[in-house]
């Protein structure tokens, strides 16, 4: 990686960001740490920096003093790897992926599944019409080598699953905008009193390792997960540091999530798009119970998932959506 890579990666971010061009901040350290055919190592050098810069204008905001910005990118792909260091009980957890959670090449290109949680691994199983068999990679390799991907999108996706066509630069980057916002209303955002308040619905690592930014940063960060859906040991020891955690079922205790968003400044959720809505967390009904709320969501297949964001074309990258939520 070199320096004029993270600077263009660094300016483009921030100009998604912010809509201005800007130059990086200091770069050392020897790199190398996260080898691939893509800027893997410039986007995340770059992502860091442009967080580090905006809680700096923060953190100057209210002290009028604004702190230098400065990373290594040594640190940065320990950071973006941790889940790879963490051990339980002293033991390596393995490299977090289920064998059903990998590419595959099907009758016209590729496709990606997720399967590492149960319940995605039997929504694979039995849109494959492979419920009755042990999940076998060989088996599961063989049902896709016949079928397209975008008959895998919808059959998968219909099913409760997780399952996306790999396509070609250059039809990714003709979708929408990676990072957008929304301002409902003319409310200002919540103001902390101390630290800022977060609600964490976020689960694996994008989300929780974005919130664990936020934690340590300075702020309060609350995670809540179902209790019949437990999440992964892997990702939990690495996703839960700095933060504190719960268990509350959305729909036997509806009232005291909503509770906890009132005394929250920024909610950030990465479940699939249009989940959380039976719960009250859409964003008309969040604009109407909780005002001036900052909602983050992550949704790393798309926002309307599987297939139909194709045919609608639709982001299918990961994308940030944020709403600011009027009084």
């Amino acid at each position: 990686m070199d320096g004029s890579a993270f600077a263009r990666a660094y300016d483009t971010v921030m100009t998604q960001l912010t809509g201005v061009s800007a130059d990086p901040p200091p770069l050392v350290g020897t790199g190398g740490q996260l080898p691939s055919r893509l800027p893997v190592e410039d986007a995340a050098a770059a992502s860091v920096a442009a967080a580090l810069t905006a809680a700096a204008r923060l953190a100057g905001r209210s002290t009028g003093h604004l702190p230098a910005v400065a990373l290594d990118r040594d640190h940065v792909a320990a950071a973006f790897r941790s889940e790879a260091y963490v051990r339980l009980a002293g033991v390596a957890n393995g490299d977090g992926f289920a064998p059903l959670s990998r590419f595959w090449q099907v009758a016209d290109g590729w496709v990606r599944t997720h399967a590492n949680y149960a319940w995605h691994r039997r929504a694979l199983l039995a849109a494959l019409e492979l419920a009755d068999a042990p999940g076998d990679p060989a088996a599961v390799g063989a049902r896709l080598a016949t079928m397209a991907a975008a008959d895998v999108e919808d059959r998968v996706t219909a099913a409760g699953g997780v399952a996306v066509a790999v396509r070609d630069e250059a039809r990714w980057q003709s979708r929408h905008p990676l990072v957008s916002h929304v301002v409902l209303g003319s409310a200002p955002p919540r103001q902390a009193r101390t630290s800022m308040r977060v609600l964490d619905l976020t689960r694996v690592i994008a989300g929780p390792v974005g919130t664990r930014f936020l934690a340590a940063l300075g702020a309060d960060v609350l995670r809540l997960d179902p209790p019949l859906l437990p999440e992964l040991p892997l990702h939990l020891a690495d996703g839960l540091v700095g933060k504190r955690s719960a268990l509350l079922d959305a729909r036997a205790e509806n009232a005291r999530l909503h509770a906890l968003l009132d005394g929250a400044e920024v909610l950030v959720h990465g479940y699939r798009p249009g989940a959380l809505a039976a719960f009250g967390l859409d964003a008309e009904s969040l604009a109407d119970r909780h005002p001036g709320l900052v909602v983050v969501q992550l949704s790393a297949w798309g926002r309307t998932g599987g297939a139909p964001w194709l045919r609608q074309h639709r982001a299918g990258r990961v994308r940030h959506l944020a709403h600011r939520v009027p009084r």
